[in-house]
């Protein structure tokens, strides 16, 4: 550090007052200074000294002043004892006094507060207040200081205490002492914890405490009287003056670092300058003196490692790549620094320190470990650090000590050394530059005595540098110029102005940089001069990183090497490029080297640049170009070629191949850039074949890219056919590949057009399923010729495009069984019904499918007919009972009875022409249980819906026909008996049979029934028991064969309890029919029988003529006639029966064992029968005989269904056909007014003939 007077001031005496200068205090903004000297106040000008005003007021000496921290006023007071407050303008505002004189005044840095100290008591004053507040003290207060926050006020007394008090002038502590207290200050810093408190003292001390009273550290010696201690503003540093005539600096531990001046006279008072680094001191003489403080730059650089002075004690070393630090605490004043490799040098005032960087650094954090303290008081220019030694210059002398402080070696130059650089070397044997002040430099290794002049320069040195190689050598000299030494030639090599500090680049031999007047600039061989603004000097220089240092803090640059790349790819220089591009470039400048040194095939550098830039592509292309140029005869023309079509000059490729005869290459390059047009330019400049290959390259481009359209064309033109197939496929364009397909011979492309047919029939089965076709009634499909004129028909789809392209292809291939196989996967049946009437031998092949496929559309009805066009009876059989036994579950009674009849007909259809008696008792079991539940769902439904539109009789009959015949047997899957005799008894009631309402009561007991029932039942048998037990007589059945009356319920089975002739219902309300059951005598044939019925009946006359005569012969609308049961007369009487009717008389004649047997009627019963009344039964077996009945009452018309060979009272038949169009039990149509229907009316009805040889008659015919 150096201290220069900026300007100094001596004050005479005025009006006989000794003109002694005991306090000083400066401005806020440090631009002005009041002293107090004499009986005056002084304002100065600090800039430049002059003095702005001398302010009287006061009659005394003046011992202190006090600069309020908001600028705008001051205060002075002395020996007077009076206290004046100053405007900066240099204006008295106010005044007011103590009792003894004024000692010491210091303002709250916060509040503007002045306290004022005297002999006796101590002030406290503000602007808000009209009075001082004043407190008795009991020594005279010699200073006081407040801290930073202005919540302590601390006064130093002339006894030797220290008083703590609070702003309000309260003690809070106090500190004894055993001298007088002349100065103390608080650290003005708001960062330090704790703060501190200075204290100088007459004991000759300086010591330290917080607010506390507590002591910091131990007493530091001052050797003399201390007058004046101030504070730095920023609080590092301390000024202490005092009776030894010198001002001190010190740093804020105690640690002495230098004497900022020395004066003839003591010095009463040093204070800094806010905000600057000067030094204003007042002394005894009257001299007032501004010192500028110059805080030298002390440090040592070696390669990436950095050592600098800071706080003036403490060296701190850092890595300037890794930005590491570390701080080594002296603890007193670091005058040089030299660092070498692991060494580290510190000078201190008295002493030489030696650290060596620490071998076990971990996480690359820096240490350094002390090895070695040498006492050396030695004031000397520069200071160099090697392994084994250290040097000292001293002017000239350049001084060898080992470090054990031995000195082995000493050098002496013609004049002063200005700069040493340590150049490195085997240690022990290391080698110096230094350049003198008459431009000598030379080289000195430690180990010669002899120094080696290197360069004579013109200038006296101020910096140097030699470059990475050693080869040259950069100089700096006092007149800011730069110049360049080739050391092997002495040659000059490069000038320049402006300099104050050169380094060379550590990686790069050709590169250095120098700074000078706040520019950087930087060099590379002969290339122009990169400039760019920095402050400070450059002190390292490594690739690309620039360390700079402005005062204490070192600065990292990174400076562009662009430009300095850009000169040598224009000098085609690609190595130095490269070793450039390596200090740090953007990605852009590494791309523009390995492009350039591509273009040039300097292939390793090149290579160098990709991998850095990560491209593969490139680095691919760059083994390839290896491994041409490698090859016997290769042309670089093709390699440049190849490189140009890379970085995309295609047509300067282009016409460098064709230079080279290398059109296929350049073919090759357009059309991997998929340039068809100026490829096509090329190739027909070429051979046809490769205009052909380069077709394929453009067809297989376009399916790569998926361009379509083009792709399948170009495949096309270039006779790959299947691919186009393929590509059409693919992207489901069916009419494309449809057309496509019309262009191929089925004869010698049968290949391509099976590939067509594989796609489209794919395409086929991807297509939504066709809607099903309008039911058809399996009945009326066999009624208006057969199954297959309605199945063609029903069959019509829509088909989609994709299987039209196949079927034409089919046709075109003449694969028959391949498009019936098409046509069924898509439904269109009725195009495969037409084929197979060509080709009957694949029928099974529609029909079975067609089956499943009308079953899954709940077509089942069509699904069997289609079973048995397949020839797959069983399976016909098995969906039946499935939709039986469904239908039960689902309580669709009347379903299940109609499948049953279906099953029973389809049992006797699957039989042979003469099925044995099992299939007969077959068919008679399913006929008899599809009655069964064709009757119960009528039960069902009133016993389980609410409503009902059958009416009681109705019901009554069914359920009194159901239990007649499952009483005795178990009730079929489904059937409830309890059911049937709930509706029973409710019926009977309602009708009046309450005999048999109880007797259906009692054996509902015997069964479970739901609990709803319970609580309905026992009303009920409670109501019936109230009756009388009798069945009304209008209700008694009588047998239409013995004329006998019949129980209401006949429980073993619905027949005569007398003849056992069963009894013929009519299958709507289930009454009985009176039909009459016959057969022809043994001795008349089939035909015969039928021959005679068909003849008309010779008159007959009756046995018992009427009239007045015969009371049983008059019959007009007043008589009224009653018929007993059983009495035949009365019947014949009744019109019932005639009993002189030969037949009559053979059906009353039987034996009365409840076995029915049929009566035989002879040809003379048969001649006598009108054709009007009698049915002829015929069945689909020739197993099963003719069935012949006679209506007894011809007055009552019958009806009866020729599918299912039921009954029927004629008006139920026409309002179930009129409402439904079909039989109410086979749901087979019907139309009672059409011959042609499917109704059996009597023989006479009809003209149709019937044949001996037919299986079964058509619908049964009235015999003409």
């Amino acid at each position: 550090m150096r201290a220069l007077v900026a300007w100094s001031d001596k004050v005479p005496e005025r009006d006989g007052v000794k003109s002694c200068i005991y306090d000083i205090a400066f401005s806020p903004d440090g631009k002005q200074l009041v002293a107090a000297c004499g009986s005056r106040v002084l304002m100065y000008d600090c800039i430049d000294g002059d003095l702005l005003h001398s302010l009287k007021g006061h009659k005394k000496t003046l011992y202190c002043v006090a600069y309020a921290k908001d600028g705008k006023r001051f205060a002075s007071g002395g020996e007077d004892k009076t206290i004046i407050i100053w405007t900066n303008k240099a204006e008295g505002i106010l005044k007011y006094s103590h009792n003894d004189a004024i000692q010491c005044l210091s303002y709250n840095p916060v509040t503007q507060q002045l306290a004022s100290g005297t002999a006796s008591d101590f002030g406290l004053w503000s602007p808000e207040q009209k009075s001082v507040a004043k407190h008795k003290v009991s020594s005279r207060i010699c200073c006081m200081s407040w801290t930073v926050d202005g919540t302590v006020l601390t006064l130093g007394m002339f006894d030797g205490s220290i008083s703590i008090r609070d702003k309000a002038g309260k003690e809070k502590t106090s500190i004894e002492r055993k001298a007088a207290i002349w100065s103390l200050a608080w650290n003005p810093s708001r960062d330090e914890s704790p703060n501190l408190l200075a204290v100088g003292c007459w004991d000759q001390t300086l010591s330290f405490y917080d607010v506390t009273g507590a002591q910091h550290g131990k007493d530091r010696a001052l050797g003399h009287d201390p007058a004046c201690i101030s504070y730095f503003a920023n609080g590092e540093y301390l000024c202490v003056g005092g009776s030894d005539r010198k001002a001190t600096l010190w740093t804020k531990e105690g640690v002495r670092l230098t004497t900022i001046a020395e004066r003839d006279d003591w010095v009463w008072c040093c204070v800094p300058r806010p905000n600057a680094n000067h030094v204003a001191i007042g002394c005894n003489d009257g001299t007032i003196s501004l010192y500028q403080l110059k805080f030298l730059t002390v440090h040592g650089l070696y390669r990436e490692r950095y050592a600098y002075r800071e706080y003036m004690t403490d060296v701190v070393v850092q890595n300037m790549v890794t930005e590491s630090k570390v701080r080594i605490k002296c603890r007193s004043y670091v005058r040089k620094i030299a660092i070498y490799k692991e060494r580290l040098a510190v000078q201190l005032p008295d002493r030489l320190l030696i650290y060596e960087l620490s071998a076990d650094e971990a996480g690359g954090e820096i240490a350094y470990r002390p090895v070695e303290r040498l006492q050396l008081d030695v004031d000397c220019n520069l200071l160099v650090v090697t392994s084994q030694h250290f040097l000292l210059c001293v002017e000239k002398k350049l001084q060898l000590y080992s470090l054990t402080n031995v000195r082995e070696r000493e050098w002496v130059l013609e004049d002063v050394i200005r700069y040493i650089k340590p150049v490195g070397g085997p240690p022990g044997r290391e080698g110096l530059v230094a350049g003198c002040a008459d431009g000598t430099v030379v080289q000195i290794f430690i180990d010669n005595p002899f120094p080696v002049p290197l360069i004579k320069h013109t200038a006296p040195i101020r910096c140097l540098d030699l470059s990475m190689h050693r080869d040259k050598l950069a100089i700096v000299d006092d007149h800011a110029a730069l110049v360049v030494y080739d050391l092997l030639t002495g040659a000059t090599l490069a000038e320049e102005q402006n300099a104050e500090a050169v380094v060379w680049n550590t990686e790069v031999p050709d590169m250095l940089c120098f700074s000078g007047h706040g520019t950087l600039s930087i060099k590379t061989g002969s290339f122009p001069v990169h400039q760019q603004r920095m402050q400070g000097v450059v002190v390292g220089f490594k690739g690309s990183r620039i360390y700079g240092l402005n005062y204490v803090a070192l600065q990292a640059i990174d400076v562009p090497q662009s430009a300095t790349l850009y000169r040598y790819i224009e000098k085609r220089d690609f190595a130095g490029a490269y070793m450039v591009a390596c200090l740090g470039v953007t990605d852009a400048d590494w791309k523009q080297l390995a492009q350039e040194s591509l273009k040039a095939l300097a292939l390793d550098v090149s290579r160098k640049a990709y991998v850095r830039l990560r491209d593969t592509r490139y680095l691919d292309l760059i083994t390839r170009l290896e491994a041409e140029r490698r090859q016997p005869g290769h042309d670089d023309q093709v390699l440049i070629a190849t490189v140009l079509a890379y970085q995309g000059k295609l047509q300067e490729a282009a016409r460098l191949f064709c230079k080279a005869n290398r059109v296929e290459r350049a073919i090759d390059m357009y059309s991997d850039l998929r340039k068809w047009e100026e490829a096509r330019q090329y190739a027909h400049s070429a051979s046809p074949e490769a205009a052909q290959e380069l077709v394929k390259r453009q067809a297989r481009w376009a399916e790569e890219t998926n361009d379509t359209s083009v792709a399948y064309q170009t495949y096309i033109a270039a006779g790959e056919i299947i691919k186009a197939i393929h590509i059409l496929g693919g992207k489901g364009w069916y009419d494309q590949l449809a057309d496509v397909s019309k262009t191929l011979d089925p004869k010698t492309q049968a290949a391509e057009l099976r590939a067509c047919l594989a796609y489209l029939s794919k395409a086929a089965k991807e297509a939504p399923p066709p809607p099903p076709p309008p039911a058809i009634s399996l009945g009326g499909a066999l009624k208006v010729g057969g199954f297959m004129s309605k199945l063609k028909k029903a069959a019509g789809i829509q088909q989609p495009a994709a299987v039209g392209h196949a079927k034409d292809i089919f046709l075109k291939l003449g694969d028959v069984e391949g498009l019936l196989t098409l046509q069924v996967d898509h439904c269109q049946w009725d195009e495969a019904l037409k084929l197979i009437e060509q080709h009957p031998k694949l029928a099974p092949k529609v029909y079975l499918p067609y089956a499943q496929w009308l079953i899954g559309a709940d077509r089942f009805e069509e699904a069997q007919e289609a079973f048995k066009q397949a020839g797959e009876g069983p399976k016909s059989l098995e969906m039946l009972r499935t939709l039986i036994h469904n239908a039960v579950l689902e309580h669709r009674y009347q379903d299940a009875g109609h499948y049953l009849w279906v099953l029973a007909t389809e049992t006797l259809a699957a039989a042979p022409e003469r099925p044995g008696p099992e299939v007969l008792r077959e068919f008679d079991r399913c006929r008899r249980m599809s009655e069964q539940y064709y009757a119960y769902n009528s039960i069902h439904k009133y016993t389980d819906e609410p409503f009902t539109a059958l009416t009681p009789d109705t019901v009554f009959n069914i359920s009194r026909t159901l239990l007649a015949q499952l009483l005795r047997e178990p009730a079929p899957f489904g059937v409830s008996k309890a059911y049937c005799l709930f509706a029973l008894a409710k019926q009977s009631k309602a009708l009046g049979a309450n005999r048999l309402a109880r007797f259906a009561l009692e054996k509902l007991n015997t069964f479970k029934v739901p609990p709803a029932w319970f609580e309905p039942v026992d009303l009920f048998a409670l109501s019936i028991r109230a009756r009388p037990p009798n069945d009304a007589d209008e209700l008694q059945p009588s047998c239409f064969r013995c004329q006998t009356i019949n129980p209401l319920l006949n429980q073993n089975g619905d027949k005569c309890t007398a003849c056992g002739h069963p009894c013929i219902r009519s299958f709507v309300n289930f009454e009985l029919l009176p039909l009459v059951r016959f057969t022809p005598s043994r001795d008349m044939t089939q035909m015969e029988a039928l021959t005679l019925l068909r003849r008309e009946p010779p008159p007959r006359k009756l046995s018992r003529p009427r009239g007045p005569d015969n009371p049983w012969g008059n019959d007009g609308p007043d008589v009224q006639t009653l018929s007993l049961a059983g009495d035949a007369q009365a019947a014949e009487a009744a019109g019932v029966v005639d009993i002189d009717d030969p037949f009559t008389k053979a059906m009353l004649e039987f034996e009365p064992t409840g076995r029915f047997t049929p009566t035989i009627a002879s040809r003379e019963m048969m001649l006598q029968m009108s054709a009007a009344d009698v049915f002829v039964l015929q069945w689909p077996t020739s197993a099963r005989p003719l069935e012949f009945f006679r209506n007894m009452l011809p007055d009552v018309p019958v009806v009866c269904c020729h599918e299912c060979n039921h009954f029927f009272h004629e008006e139920d038949w026409e309002l179930a056909v009129m409402k439904n169009g079909k039989c109410p039990f086979c749901r087979a149509k019907a139309d009672a007014s059409d011959n042609g229907s499917a109704v059996t009316y009597p023989v006479a009805a009809r003209n149709a003939p019937i044949m001996g040889n037919e299986p079964r008659f058509q619908a049964p015919s009235p015999i003409s």
